[in-house]
């Protein structure tokens, strides 16, 4: 994708930035470098995805989170207590929804 003229900024927090319609974007950046300032057609940016556990009340439920926010299972999608099941962003793996979905399905057989 470099050789396409994108260009990858990692561990990199945006700043401030404006957006011009004649001139594109224009963005400062704060990364492992330093402050930098950047101007480009479009910016893509992407902030991670974290497990989304709030208001499930898992205290009840006898569950808790890992140092990651997600809930630990077995292989079989079974929590610490017995008759939950927890599936999706909640637990580890990769957060797409058709992975989910199969998760689902595989806990309810």
């Amino acid at each position: 994708m470099t050789k396409q003229g994108l260009k990858f900024k990692c561990n990199t927090k945006l700043a401030s930035g404006t957006n011009n319609k004649e001139n594109g974007v224009k963005v400062n950046l704060d990364g492992p470098k330093g402050a930098e300032e950047m101007t480009a057609d479009v910016v893509l940016l992407s902030i991670g995805r974290k497990p989304y556990t709030e208001g499930l009340n898992l205290e009840n439920a006898g569950l808790k989170t890992n140092q990651r926010g997600q809930i630990d299972t077995n292989k079989h999608w079974q929590t610490a207590t017995d008759n939950i099941y927890a599936i999706g962003d909640v637990v580890d793996g990769q957060m797409l929804a058709h992975k989910a979905e199969e998760e689902g399905i595989a806990a309810v057989e």
